[in-house]
């Protein structure tokens, strides 16, 4: 089988696309496309093209995504990996005797209608079996909907199109109603819309009077200060702006734990703020439209990702006398409950569009999954260089625009 990933590209060199003994050679029948050259291709990777506005640029990952999709549904398997020294094992992935074929046409996680066409297009006339597409057009009609039609065009071509059903939740704007399957007419809410699963990253925070918050975050170092230190919220100051850390000054955090709210900027940018202005932790708290969902990102200072209700409960701590907190690290733990959970960015439905049919059918986890990443991420407790090249990120469809 072959599956084609239209997305922002692929980083060809990482190990979850070399060949190993149980892929097979290449269909018989396979077009046969690598714009890297056969030297880098190989039985894993067997096709990569780029579309950009009539031209065919290099088709090499240029932010990840394409990379991470990629690589969770037929990469090879990867053994030792992990992220930051946690989640440690063998990486296995959908699919790992699966032929893969990567087409980009997002660039920065942007892209147009045409280039979707013509990548679509380009994996039908390949050969693909199986399109998987973490994008969605978001258009209003089938006939405005560059993956709609194009998707349309490989169902009656045999191949099975696996599309997003688009992150902003609740409902999905997505009107797509034939997506999986041309007799089942099936919308896959794929790995990209996403349930959490039952592992988490776990961090504790320790209040001064007693009470436990659990949290999440790979970075877990063995050796860290933080214990007994006052607790600031920017909040606390009167100063809004500074609600989510993008501006710490002049507030004095340094040798503290910093309080900062989920917002615009990414929770590993805040953590790099924080840590530039002298902070020695990093809490962030999840708003009610985060709920409880829950990253455990690659920081570059200890931090915690705690939900909205125990944000709530931290928040009413720090408005007491000499607030104080410690982060104890308790590194992967399996079994957790409730798992699995919708994530909040999940377009959960029903479709706003369709005419009333409900969509999507199918979840799948996509919440914190360990897979293949251009570069290494975060810094590294352990000293091992070898298993840097993995990001344990969640899955959501790129950005668009519609021509």
């Amino acid at each position: 089988m072959v599956i084609g990933v239209i997305d922002t590209g692929i980083t060809p060199t990482h190990p979850s696309f070399q060949s190993f003994n149980e892929v097979s050679a290449p269909p018989v029948n396979w077009f046969d496309n690598c714009s890297f050259g056969q030297d880098v291709c190989n039985n894993k990777l067997i096709g990569a093209m780029a579309f950009q506005n009539g031209n065919n640029p290099s088709p090499l990952d240029d932010i990840g995504h394409g990379t991470h999709c990629a690589s969770t549904a037929g990469g090879s398997p990867v053994y030792d990996a992990g992220i930051l020294g946690q989640a440690r094992g063998t990486a296995v992935r959908t699919a790992p005797r699966a032929h893969i074929s990567a087409y980009k046409v997002l660039y920065g996680g942007q892209g147009w209608d045409y280039d979707f066409l013509v990548g679509i297009d380009q994996a039908v006339r390949d050969g693909v079996d199986v399109l998987s597409m973490s994008l969605s057009s978001g258009a209003k009609n089938f006939l405005d909907s560059g993956i709609a039609v194009s998707s349309f065009y490989a169902i009656t071509k045999g191949i099975v199109s696996c599309a997003c059903a688009m992150n902003e939740g609740p409902t999905t704007k997505d009107p797509i109603r034939w997506k999986t399957g041309q007799q089942a007419k099936v919308t896959v809410c794929c790995a990209n819309l996403a349930s959490s699963t039952d592992r988490r990253i776990k961090v504790t925070v320790e209040l001064g009077n007693g009470m436990e918050i659990d949290g999440e975050s790979s970075y877990q170092p063995d050796i860290h200060n933080a214990t007994n230190l006052e607790l600031v919220f920017p909040r606390a100051t009167g100063r809004d702006s500074d609600l989510q850390c993008s501006s710490l000054n002049p507030i004095d955090v340094k040798g503290k734990i910093v309080l900062c709210m989920v917002g615009p900027i990414s929770n590993m940018e805040k953590g790099e703020l924080v840590k530039a202005a002298g902070g020695e932790v990093m809490i962030v708290m999840n708003n009610i439209k985060y709920g409880l969902t829950m990253f455990a990102d690659p920081h570059v200072l200890p931090a915690a990702h705690i939900s909205n209700f125990d944000a709530r409960r931290l928040v009413s701590y720090v408005q007491t006398r000499n607030p104080t907190a410690s982060i104890v690290f308790k590194d992967t733990q399996f079994g957790a409950s409730p798992a699995p959970c919708i994530a909040f960015f999940s377009g959960r439905g029903p479709s706003q569009y369709n005419g009333g049919i409900i969509k999507p059918d199918i979840v799948a986890p996509g919440v914190n999954i360990l897979a293949a990443w251009p570069v290494e991420v975060g810094p590294n407790p352990t000293g091992n260089t070898t298993i840097q090249r993995v990001n344990i990120t969640n899955q959501r469809k790129q950005n668009r625009k519609k021509t």
